[in-house]
């Protein structure tokens, strides 16, 4: 009944948002037993019984706001979704042509030792390392071919330098990959962290009012609002599902658009440098900045599939993502280089439109309708707390309450 942890957040574990969390003895999965023993061993502050319930139910319905639960999920299946996506990606890329430089192993640890396991995070650091070494050689390579300065000589390499650049940008894209499966990882660890917070206070807010009354409802008038409560926050929680894959979407757009900035920055001074080594090295800072942006803008496309994001086309990053394979030999080509310039300002001010349009359409639709099924949540929140405390006070008077450690609460 009432603010219970089966009234209200979606569950981790389940698609059945009524099952509780799954907990091992007297602790909660994913919380380290030795958190436990130092809450156990610092005294909690002694309160009376109507002030602790307010206190509790206070910071519960703050909790709530932020819907852990339904995000939880949401970052879950994306992860998921992710994963998948990007194995048949490997599945189906060539990455190691063997008459080009970068001759590397995904299963190879750094040290050379082909075979040994790695973990998750050692295999995309690798992956990353690779990818450096990979572009610095690639840097090599242009400064022997003589291709920033000699013009014929970069149109006789074109082919071949286009060839090493897709390999280059293949490694990269895996890298970019691996990275925002990392950051969906460390989403997922905080939103469960305040998930399992949130089950712990509603565990004990439960063993509170049960103190008080036995387990029954106090009146009709507190079961309706209990009741209403529950609906009201049924509805919360799934625009605070939707809401996760726009956040999402929204942060992803935002790395693109300051990607894109900085590639044309780093495009011009191309333009501005006489010296070859300068002019490969800002060249391929573009070229990874700008990679990096198209990745992360064909991954948040993915997160809103329903929406249609407009101002940039699958062709315009076709074209981008050609000047980027063809850019070293470009940049010596002064029709080339204001061709490339054009397609690189171009991209960034219609991402940078697109960014706004994403911004403004979840303020106005989504983000107004989250925040009113909020307003709604808290204003029958606050009834009902009222008419509880009330009743707490009725019942236990000032009775002292002594708020447990979160591990004792798991115990009915």
């Amino acid at each position: 009944m009432g603010c219970t942890p089966s009234s209200t957040a979606v569950e981790e574990e389940s698609s059945d948002r009524n099952t509780p969390v799954r907990r091992i003895g007297n602790t909660f999965a994913g919380v380290p037993d030795d958190l436990f023993l130092v809450e156990d061993a610092v005294s909690k502050p002694v309160e009376i019984a109507p002030h602790a319930y307010q206190q509790l139910d206070e910071e519960i319905c703050a909790l709530e706001s932020t819907c852990p639960g339904p995000r939880l999920l949401t970052a879950e299946a994306w992860l998921e979704h992710l994963e998948t996506v990007f194995e048949k990606s490997d599945a189906t890329s060539d990455l190691y042509e063997r008459d080009l430089i970068m001759d590397v192993r995904l299963n190879e640890v750094p040290n050379g030792i082909v075979g040994m396991p790695m973990t998750e995070m050692e295999a995309a650091e690798s992956i990353s390392n690779r990818s450096r070494d990979d572009t610095a050689k690639v840097r090599r390579l242009a400064l022997k071919l003589d291709i920033a300065v000699d013009p014929v000589k970069a149109a006789r390499q074109e082919e071949f330098i286009a060839r090493i650049s897709r390999s280059a940008m293949a490694l990269e894209a895996k890298s970019y990959q691996a990275d925002t499966v990392e950051h969906c990882r460390t989403r997922i660890r905080q939103l469960r962290q305040s998930f399992i917070r949130l089950q712990a206070l509603y565990l004990e807010l439960d063993r509170l009012i049960a103190m008080a009354n036995n387990g029954t409802y106090f009146s009709s008038q507190e079961q309706h609002l209990d009741e209403e409560l529950e609906s009201a926050r049924e509805i919360r929680d799934r625009l605070g599902g939707v809401s996760e894959q726009w956040r999402t979407a929204g942060l992803l757009m935002r790395a693109a658009q300051k990607g894109l900035l900085q590639a044309v920055k780093y495009w011009n001074l191309v333009g501005q440098t006489s010296t070859a080594p300068e002019k490969i090295a800002l060249a391929l800072d573009c070229r990874s900045v700008c990679h990096g942006a198209l990745i992360a803008l064909e991954i948040a496309q993915a997160a809103l599939p329903q929406v249609e994001i407009p101002f940039v086309t699958l062709r315009q990053q076709s074209a981008v993502k050609h000047g980027l394979i063809y850019m070293l030999t470009d940049m010596i080509n002064p029709s080339r280089y204001r061709h490339t310039k054009n397609v690189l300002e171009g991209f960034q001010a219609n991402v940078e439109k697109s960014v706004k349009w994403l911004h403004d359409t979840f303020n106005e639709t989504l983000k107004k309708d989250f925040d009113e099924s909020d307003q709604a949540v808290i204003s029958i929140a606050k009834k009902l707390r009222e008419i509880r405390k009330q009743y707490i006070t009725q019942r236990m008077g000032y009775k002292p309450y002594v708020r447990p450690a979160m591990g004792k609460t798991d115990k009915r």
